[in-house]
């Protein structure tokens, strides 16, 4: 394992670890309960979580979600981040693919410049349903970029959808069990 200091951890923030801190073992993230376990094994008790497929990249974890947009289901992976205080944030590729900012009520809107002077648009807006593992959440936000692709890779799903779950993570990284709270 290694450990490195990182200026890019957020204000008022320690530091921040990774999954593969717990290399080996289960990862229980109860949000409920403002606690964080580590497991030899899984647990027993999982009557109550929905099953869901993990795609461990890169020492990154990503889930499968889908976004009702304008009466059609979008599905695509999303990194799990709860360092990303959002709900959902879209890549460049799916925000103009599906062409989300022509279909869902924008709330607010931001333009930045790169040193170069180019204008990059960040958009938010609600998005009426968004799913998980057959978890499905009503009136989301998200985010997403305008004018300039290629800058956002990943779609993330961050602290404000997260912790509306207690989430289980199993040791080798192959599913995550997922409780609404």
């Amino acid at each position: 394992m290694n450990i490195w200091e990182s200026e890019n951890s957020g204000p008022g923030t320690g530091g921040k670890f990774g999954p593969n801190l717990f290399e080996g073992k289960a990862i229980e993230i109860n949000f409920s309960g403002n606690q964080l376990k580590i497991w030899d094994s899984l647990p027993t008790q999982l009557n109550d979580y929905l099953k869901a497929p993990l795609i461990y990249e890169d020492d990154m974890m990503f889930i499968e979600g889908v976004s009702a947009i304008n009466g059609n289901d979008y599905p695509n992976r999303f990194l799990i981040h709860s360092g990303y205080g959002g709900a959902v944030l879209y890549d460049d590729a799916f925000a103009s693919e599906s062409k989300i900012g022509e279909h869902i009520e924008i709330t607010d809107e931001q333009e930045l410049r790169d040193s170069y002077g180019n204008v990059l648009k960040t958009l938010k807006g609600t998005l009426p349903s968004f799913s998980i593992a057959g978890l499905e959440f009503e009136d989301v936000t998200v985010g997403f970029f305008e004018g300039s692709i290629g800058r956002q890779q990943v779609s993330v799903i961050g602290g404000d959808l997260l912790k509306r779950f207690d989430l289980i993570i199993d040791a080798d990284r192959e599913f995550i069990y997922l409780k609404s709270v």
